[in-house]
C-alpha cells in the first residue's frame, strides 16, 4: 500500500491489523508524482497488480485549482501506468468515481483523462488494464475497495 498521507495510511494499517490481515500488506509513504520514489517501489517490491485509487475528489475545490487536479489526476496516473508497463505489472486497475463517465467539470475531465493515461499498460501482451467505477456513497477517504 502506498499513500501520501501518513495519517490515512496509519488508519488503514490499523484497520487491517484489527481484521488479522495486516501482515499481508506493507504500508509505504510516498508521493505518486515522485518518479524516483515510484521507480524504487516498483523495482524493490515488484508488484503484480496495481490498484490505483489516488485522485482528487472534491469538485468545488478542484474547479478553483485545475492545474493541481490535472497534475495529480492525469500526470500521476500516467506515471504509474508507465512504470507498471516498464516493470511488467500484470494488471493495472484504475479505480474511479462516476464523475469520469460523462464529465461536466474540470475535475471530471481530469478523471476521464486518467482512463486514457492507462494506454502504456495496453501496449504489451497479457492481461490488460481494468477500470472500476464507484459512486460517491461507496468511496471514502482514504480511498478503499
Amino acid at each position: 500500500m502506498l499513500e501520501q498521507s501518513e495519517g490515512s495510511l496509519f488508519l488503514i494499517e490499523q484497520e487491517l491489523n484489527e481484521t488479522g490481515i495486516g501482515s499481508l500488506a506493507l504500508p509505504l509513504v510516498g508521493d505518486m508524482l515522485d518518479r524516483a520514489r515510484m521507480e524504487y517501489v516498483f523495482g524493490r517490491y515488484r508488484p503484480t497488480v496495481v490498484f490505483h485509487a489516488a485522485a482528487h475528489k472534491h469538485v468545488s475545490m478542484m474547479e478553483r485549482q485545475p492545474a493541481e487536479a490535472f497534475r495529480n489526476n492525469v500526470l500521476g496516473t500516467r506515471l504509474l501506468a508507465q512504470l507498471a508497463a516498464k516493470h511488467q505489472v500484470k494488471n493495472f486497475v484504475l479505480i474511479s468515481t462516476d464523475k469520469a463517465i460523462n464529465p461536466t467539470s474540470v475535475m471530471g475531465a481530469t478523471k476521464r483523462s486518467r482512463s486514457c493515461s492507462c494506454s502504456p499498460c495496453r501496449q504489451r501482451p497479457g492481461p490488460g488494464p481494468g477500470s472500476w467505477r464507484c459512486g460517491l456513497a461507496m468511496c471514502s477517504d482514504p480511498p478503499a475497495v
